[in-house]
């Protein structure tokens, strides 16, 4: 058993406690964090995905690239807002955690300029366009891809 620990930015100390390589422990939990988030993006807190009780996989196949499409977009619309107006910290316990993911920041966002402010749906699509061929770029190589 190896332990391995860091401090974030603000001071917070990390532990992660693992049977592989200590010195790379942290980066490969960071990691791990990324994809949970994404899984939360596309079930419960944003897609909803798992409602849709899908099972034929080829359908399956095609609603997780849209969704991945509109994760991407929903992240990059976060960051670009937050750069405008920063996520809001609040205090949690005894810690300071963000308020919202840059990808719920986003989605809120494109979901009030589709609904109300038709002014701010101009640079959310900007976005998408601007990033649709990193996308195309990052998983054209993936078994994803190659089966729609």
């Amino acid at each position: 058993m190896g332990i391995a620990g860091s401090r974030s930015e603000r001071g917070e100390l990390m532990i992660v406690a693992t049977n592989q390589a200590p010195k790379t422990a942290i980066a490969i939990y960071l990691r791990r964090w990324e994809i949970e988030s994404l899984f939360q993006g596309l079930k419960g807190r944003g897609f909803r995905f798992e409602e849709t009780h899908m099972t034929h996989q080829d359908k399956i196949a095609k609603v997780t690239a849209l969704l991945a499409i509109g994760f991407s977009w929903a992240h990059k619309v976060g960051e670009w807002r937050s750069e405008k107006q920063p996520i809001v910290f609040k205090q949690f316990k005894k810690a300071f955690r963000p308020e919202h993911s840059y990808f719920r920041y986003g989605l809120d966002f494109i979901r009030d300029a589709l609904f109300h402010a038709e002014k701010h749906i101009r640079p959310c699509f900007n976005i998408l366009i601007q990033n649709i061929p990193k996308l195309i770029d990052h998983y054209q190589n993936t078994s994803l891809v190659q089966k729609l």
